[in-house]
């Protein structure tokens, strides 16, 4: 085996970095005073001291300590040095920065992932570095201007903010590229303007996401939803930076507070929150995922901080929704309980148009069971204009008045070769008339974008087999599958 495998110390990851050209004191001097096995994961302890990267939550991974080591010291940091760090992972990589300058402002996408480099650093007595959750795209410009910054994630340029927060004469570090592919490469300010210095290294860094970085939603798909007078989606995590996870569940599904900004941009409206796993990190998440919407402005239905909240209808722009979950009953609100709309109604309120949205049924099947076809049909008795499930994470057909499944529409599931819950569809419905035009896309990890090519023709060719069983005729003009909806 050879000596990255059986590093067993720090001083195997100061060979390491020696190996990799590092040769400023200082930087080595940091490597060898903070123990890497203290900033990953406990299982993984035994690994720390080979000069290899490791996974953390959220499909992110420890940067290599060689390829950290090699960042680093083409910052050629001073003891008087203000840093900006973007990536916070569990804070090795903060912990050396701390030890080699005098102030270092770290942020990091993750809630649960800034908790635990927070640990880490106090753990150690490192009281010069602070974290922050926000978007690393944006910086932190109330505490610019910055001597260097270091960027732990790819992104074809430099996001603009980054380079504005910079001082003159100072020094940036990124991995230039895809995603996977990269030249990590630094840079000097002079004046106004940000110029390449050097190349460091050659690497393969995850994806730079974020405002001003990659996006969750390519601008094409935006453009098409801000056309759209309304636009309602089934949000299945919530918003938060607290809780723990729900005992019991195989996922726990949640997104940092910076979320709210990516459904604005996309230009939602309103949010179904009956769903299973709106609680997977307890009432206090799903009280702040309450308060976050709202100060976005964004509508909620299907939850609230008691029972008669959840269920309350939503009213927008003459639409009257209302939505329910069958699934999990220990989600659901009481008196005076946090939780969502768990059940079919009593009964629906009466209003034109009015929109039924429930999250039922199991995940990754291709037609709706006979339960749910009798749920939809109780629902259009009851005075729904127009029925729209979700939960199975591919879309089904349409009968008149029923959407029985929405599929997904922007994910970082796994991926069925089968069922194909990586190609979806976008609904657009003329309440008005009788016009349904659902636009072909395709989600990538993290990232949803139009279909095309064969994934366009894959998309076409069942939904057309998914409308027919229930005599719904689809026809296609200009990229979208159009079929009428009543």
């Amino acid at each position: 085996m050879s000596r990255r495998a059986q590093g067993t110390t720090p001083a195997d990851l100061v060979s390491a970095a020696r190996a990799a050209g590092v040769s400023d004191s200082r930087v080595l001097a940091a490597i060898a005073a903070v123990p890497r096995a203290d900033f990953v994961p406990p299982d993984l302890a035994a690994l720390a001291y080979q000069d290899s990267p490791l996974p953390i939550p959220h499909d992110q991974v420890t940067t290599q300590p060689s390829l950290v080591a090699q960042m680093v010291a083409a910052l050629a940091l001073t003891s008087s040095d203000r840093v900006l760090e973007i990536g916070t992972g569990f804070g090795w990589q903060t912990a050396l920065l701390a030890r080699l300058a005098a102030e270092v402002w770290s942020v990091e996408r993750w809630d649960d992932l800034a908790r635990t480099a927070r640990a880490n650093l106090e753990r150690h007595g490192v009281a010069n570095a602070t974290v922050l959750v926000g978007d690393g795209t944006r910086g932190l410009p109330e505490q610019a201007p910055y001597d260097a910054i270091l960027v732990a994630a790819a992104f074809p340029e430099v996001p603009e903010p980054l380079a504005a927060q910079l001082r003159d004469g100072g020094r940036l570090v990124q991995p230039i590229g895809p995603g996977g592919v990269d030249e990590v490469t630094l840079f000097g300010k002079r004046g106004d303007t940000l110029r390449r210095s050097g190349f460091v290294t050659g690497a393969q860094f995850v994806r730079l996401y974020g405002e001003h970085g990659f996006v969750l939603f390519a601008p094409e798909l935006v453009e098409i939803v801000r056309e759209a007078d309304l636009c309602l989606l089934n949000l299945e995590c919530c918003i938060s930076a607290r809780g723990e996870p729900t005992p019991g569940r195989v996922f726990h599904f949640r997104a940092p507070p910076w979320a709210t900004q990516a459904l604005v941009h996309l230009g939602v409206d309103c949010v179904t929150l009956a769903n299973n796993h709106a609680l997977d990190f307890g009432e206090d998440a799903l009280l702040d995922t309450l308060a976050h919407l709202d100060a976005a402005g964004i509508k909620v239905v299907g939850a609230g901080t008691d029972a008669e909240r959840a269920r309350s209808p939503v009213m927008i722009d003459g639409l009257t929704v209302v939505a329910f979950t069958d699934h999990p009953r220990e989600y659901a609100a009481g008196p005076n309980r946090a939780g969502v709309a768990f059940g079919m109604p009593d009964s629906l309120p009466q209003a034109e148009p009015l929109l039924v949205t429930p999250h039922w049924g199991p995940n990754m099947t291709t037609e709706p069971g006979r339960s749910i076809r009798r749920a939809a049909q109780e629902l259009l008795d009851g005075g729904a204009t127009l029925v729209a499930g979700h939960s199975a994470h591919v879309f089904h057909g349409i009968a008149p008045r029923v959407l029985y499944d929405l599929g997904d529409f922007l994910d970082d599931y796994r991926v069925d070769p089968k069922l194909r819950n990586d190609l979806g569809l976008l609904f657009l419905v003329d309440l008005a008339g009788d016009r349904l035009e659902a636009v072909p896309l395709k989600l990538e990890f993290t990232h949803t974008r139009l279909a095309t090519g064969e994934d366009a023709a894959w998309i076409e060719r069942r939904f057309a087999e998914a409308c027919a069983a229930f005599g719904t005729e689809v026809t296609v003009e200009d990229g979208r599958l159009l079929a009428r909806w009543r």
